[in-house]
C-alpha cells in the first residue's frame, strides 16, 4: 500500500513539473511570436509607407522640377486651404512662387502643371499620343450601363478620347478658324469697349467675371450657333452654373 502511495505521489510530482516546464516553453514561444509578429509587422508598415507614401511623393523632386513639398498621404491638398479649396487662386499664386512649371500632389496623384507655350505646344500636338488619358474621379465622366464613356474631352480616356477627338479635329481647322474669327472679334471688341469706359471712369471692377461672360459668349456663338449678349447680362443662369462647374476643377 506504501509502495502504492509513493508512486502515485511520485508520479504526480512528475506530472507537475513537466507541466511547469512546457508551461515555460509555451511562454517562451509567447514571446518569440510576439517579437516575430512585431517585427514582420514594422518591415510591412515600412514597405506600405515607402512604396505607397513616401516613394510616389518624389516623383517631381527626381525629375528636377520644383513645387511644394508634400505632407504624407495629403499630399499638398492641406495648400487649399489658404484658398479656400480654389484651385484657380492658388495655381495663380504657384506660379508666381515657382515660376511657369511645377508638381503637385493631391494624395498620392501627380499633377504636372506648366504655362510655358513651348511646353504645352509639344505635349498637346507633337506627343499628344502619349499625353491621351486623363485623371478619372473628377465628376466629369458618366458612365452608363453598356460601358461606354460620356463626358468632357479633356476627362475622358483611352479609345473614347482618340473617337471624341477624331470627331472635333477638323472642327479647329486652320479654315473652320478663320470662319469663327469674325465672331470671336465682336466678342473680343466688346469686351475691349467695356473695359475702356470703366478705364474712363475709374470705376473698380471684376476683370475675372468680365472675361468669363466673353468667353462663354464666344462658345455659345462659334461651337452652339447661338448668339448671346452675355456680356450684357443675358444668360445669367447659364453663366452661374457655366462658373460652378469650371470653378470647381
Amino acid at each position: 500500500g506504501n509502495r502504492r502511495k509513493d508512486y502515485v505521489s511520485n508520479s504526480a510530482k512528475c506530472l507537475i513539473a513537466y507541466s511547469n516546464k512546457m508551461d515555460g516553453v509555451f511562454a517562451m514561444l509567447n514571446v518569440s511570436t510576439i517579437i516575430l509578429l512585431l517585427i514582420l509587422g514594422l518591415l510591412s508598415a515600412t514597405f506600405v509607407y515607402y512604396n505607397y507614401i513616401y516613394k510616389p511623393h518624389q516623383y517631381f523632386k527626381q525629375l528636377g522640377i520644383p513645387g511644394p513639398t508634400p505632407k504624407p498621404v495629403i499630399g499638398n491638398l492641406h495648400l487649399l486651404k489658404k484658398y479656400n479649396f480654389n484651385l484657380s487662386k492658388y495655381i495663380s499664386s504657384a506660379f508666381e512662387e515657382y515660376g511657369p512649371t511645377f508638381g503637385l500632389y493631391f494624395g498620392n496623384l501627380s499633377f504636372f502643371i506648366t504655362k510655358d507655350l513651348d511646353l504645352l505646344k509639344l505635349i498637346t500636338v507633337k506627343h499628344s499620343d502619349n499625353f491621351t488619358d486623363r485623371t478619372q474621379g473628377n465628376g466629369l465622366i458618366t458612365t452608363r450601363l453598356d460601358g461606354k464613356e460620356y463626358g468632357a474631352l479633356f476627362a475622358i480616356q483611352g479609345d473614347s478620347w482618340k473617337k471624341r477627338r477624331r470627331i472635333l479635329t477638323p472642327a479647329f481647322s486652320g479654315h473652320k478658324m478663320k470662319l469663327m474669327e469674325s465672331l470671336i472679334k465682336e466678342s473680343t471688341e466688346r469686351l475691349c469697349s467695356k473695359i475702356s469706359g470703366f478705364a474712363s471712369s475709374g470705376e473698380t471692377v471684376d476683370t475675372l467675371k468680365m472675361y468669363n461672360k466673353m468667353t462663354l459668349e464666344v462658345i455659345l456663338s462659334t461651337a452652339f450657333g447661338r448668339a448671346l449678349d452675355v456680356q450684357n447680362g443675358k444668360g445669367a443662369k447659364l453663366l452661374d452654373s457655366a462658373v460652378k462647374i469650371f470653378g470647381s476643377l
